[in-house]
Parts: C-alpha cells; structure tokens; sequence
C-alpha cells in the first residue's frame, strides 16, 4: 500500500545541469521549441491523455494493472474539469521528434488567499518522464516551465529525493515542517505486521498471531499504545460533502495562507477524495463541543485490521489535543492498527503529547514570488497540504480497475 506517489524523473541529477549547459551552446532549459533533437514542451491537449495515462501506468505504478482508459477519463476530469480550471496554468506534455509524448507534469491551480488578499497558486502533480529515451534533461526542462508560469505560489507536496534536489536547483525551497509523516499505534502488533505489508506482502499468514498478541496486550497493566478517554462533552458526528462548506471555512480562518472554495467547490475535492480503494472509505466527522459549535474535523481512510491514512486535521487551535484524540478513539473503534498522517506544523505538540511517532515523509517544495508567502510557508502559517495539496486526488490511493 503506497500513502503517496513519488515523482519519477529517470536519471537527472542536479549536477548533469551544469555538465550538459557546457557542452551545447544552447540553452537547455529552453522549452519551447525542440532544438537539435531535443524534445518539445507544450501544453497539454485532451488528446495526449490516453498516452499520458500509459506513462502513469507504467512509471507512477511500476505497470501495476489498472483500466487505462478509465485512468485517462479521470485525468480529464482531474485537469481539464476542474472547478479552478485556468487557462494559463495548464499541465504541460514533453513530445519527441516523432510526436510521441514521452513526458508530463500534471498542474492543479489553487484560489488561495494570503492575510484576505487573493493569491494565485499552482500545484505541480504526476511530474514523470520515459526513462527509455535518450534526453535525460525533459524532466528539467517541465518543471522550469511550470515555474515560468503565471502563479505567485508553485507547490507540490509529494516529491522524492530526486524531484527535491530538482526543485532546489531552479529555485525552490523545503518546507520542513510540513515534509514529515506521523504515526500512532494503535495495535502494536498488527500495526507493525500492517506496515510490513506494504513492503512485504507474502507476510500476510501471520495475522492470525498478531491477532492474538494484540488480544493478550489488553489484558496488560501497563499499555504504552492505549487509547485516553475522550471528553465526556465533546461529541464528534458524521458529516457529508454538502456540510463541509458550512464549518470548514471558518476552522481555517487561523491560517494566513488558505485555501478560498466557494460553496459549490469544497464538495467537488471531497467527492473526488472519497474513493481510495488502496486505503479504504473516507470517514469525516466533525467534533462538537457540548454547546454545539463544531470546534474541529478530521477526514481519514480506514478499514479494520488495516492502517487509517488521515486527508486532514482541521480545528480551533486550542482544541487540536481534544480532536487529535477523538480521530484517535475513531479509527481505534473501527478496528484500524495504526493512523498515518502528513505533518501539520500547527499540530506538533498535540501529536507529540498523543504519542505520535514522526519520520521522514514526501517533500514539500515551494516557490514564491512573494517573500511574505515564503515566510507563512517557513513559519508553519499556511495551509498547503491535505485538501489544499494533492492527496485528495484519486491519483493517491486510487485503483482504476
């Protein structure tokens, strides 16, 4: 089970850069037109979708099977229907002499907005080039393109080691804070059989054990992985994709870089998240204080004797402790094994006081134009991951078969 998709490159390094500016008198990063055999980069069409979804399939999914066509349907709706569709930011295809599309970098506008003023964002998604060519340089010259563009804010919040060092030679910056995944125990067996299979599958046979182990640790004294008891007054319910727009907002409104949905957009991104078939259904609840304020909401994937993957924490930050531990009864009582989520700055000490484990997760890499967007980015200030990055989108988690 994969929690992201890394973004596949072939063999570019940072310094091939400087190697191959010194042996052609042209401009490498030139992407407009092919020169001496190089590739094209232009926008892409509708048309280039069902090669597009070939190279996913081939690259993004290491030629795991799925349905292409249904994959190439769904790209369209992803990037062509999207309800922030921009005509300047559009995803953009590498084609070689012959035509062929050979490379593709997915782009997601985002409306944002920073301190009330509007801010226009793009999301880089899918960045993935044909390793079997011979231009090394085509996943350069995209992404120096998709930064060349209109957008005050590039983002992307799934890159690897590779992509990263990309981004930091044509001027992006790490977001550390928010490049780190959290986990939590919840059975400390099966928890660790369950992240085992993501790796190794064939240990699956031993569930039957770990089940029973996971029996016979509730029975200890001393359970360093036990759930604490919710707040008697504090109540978290149901809620669905037309009753988001009414609370979500407002617990957002600490941010000083957001997201801006209008009414008919918030439940567009939820419908979309709402398939995962790697991950299980999407549970949203909103957590309710005992006067009826809804004061936080959490939206993860979760199925029993699996590992919930959480889309989003959102609340009044003097609650975050009171929902962090609501999501975690949640997911418990649903019989998950352990609950992994991306960083959010804003919750650390909350996660931390819940016994979370942090590691090394996807990059986050930004680039502003604006100093003061690079600095609400550095500080932990915006909200640039979860609904408002890329894991909403069935290119995460989602099957295709």
């Amino acid at each position: 089970m994969k929690h992201a998709l890394p973004h596949q490159m072939g063999r570019i390094f940072p310094e091939e850069i400087g190697e191959r500016a010194a042996e052609r008198p042209v401009n490498i990063f030139s992407a407009r037109s092919p020169v001496n055999g190089q590739a094209e980069i232009r926008e892409c069409e509708p048309d280039d979708l069902p090669l597009v979804a070939g190279l996913f399939q081939r690259i993004l999914r290491h030629g795991e099977k799925c349905n292409v066509p249904r994959l190439a349907s769904y790209l369209k709706e992803l990037f062509f229907e999207h309800p922030w569709r921009d005509p300047d930011l559009a995803s953009l295809v590498s084609t070689s002499p012959d035509g062929a599309v050979n490379g593709f970098i997915g782009v997601l506008p985002v409306r944002m907005v920073y301190r009330n003023a509007p801010v226009r964002a793009a999301l880089a998604s899918s960045l993935m080039v044909d390793k079997s060519g011979n231009d090394s340089l085509i996943g350069v010259r995209l992404l120096r393109r998709f930064l060349e563009g209109p957008q005050d804010l590039s983002v992307t919040d799934t890159a690897n080691q590779l992509s990263r060092r990309l981004w930091e030679c044509l001027g992006g910056s790490l977001s550390a804070q928010y490049s780190m995944e959290w986990f939590r125990i919840l059975r400390p067996a099966e928890g660790a059989l369950a992240l085992a299979l993501e790796h190794w599958p064939m240990a699956a046979p031993l569930r039957v054990i770990t089940r029973l182990i996971d029996s016979l640790w509730v029975t200890a004294k001393r359970r360093p992985f036990s759930i604490e008891a919710n707040d008697p007054s504090i109540r978290h319910v149901r809620f669905d994709t037309d009753e988001a727009i009414e609370f979500i907002p407002s617990l957002a409104a600490d941010y000083e870089l957001r997201p801006s949905w209008r009414r008919e957009e918030l439940p567009w991104f939820l419908r979309h998240a709402q398939c995962k078939e790697r991950h299980g259904p999407l549970i949203a609840r909103r957590v309710v204080a005992r006067n009826g304020t809804t004061v936080g909401c959490y939206l993860y994937y979760g199925r029993p004797g699996d590992v919930a993957f959480v889309l989003q924490i959102l609340c009044k930050r003097q609650y975050a402790d009171v929902v962090i531990k609501a999501l975690l009864a949640d997911a418990y009582g649903l019989g998950c094994t352990v609950v992994r989520g991306q960083s959010q700055p804003e919750m650390l000490a909350a996660l931390l006081q819940n016994r979370c484990i942090y590691r090394r997760g996807p990059a986050v890499m930004a680039q502003a134009r604006n100093a003061e967007l690079s600095t609400s980015i550095q500080t932990g200030s915006a909200w640039i991951t979860g609904l408002a990055g890329e894991s909403w989108s069935r290119l995460i988690g989602g099957q295709f078969a």
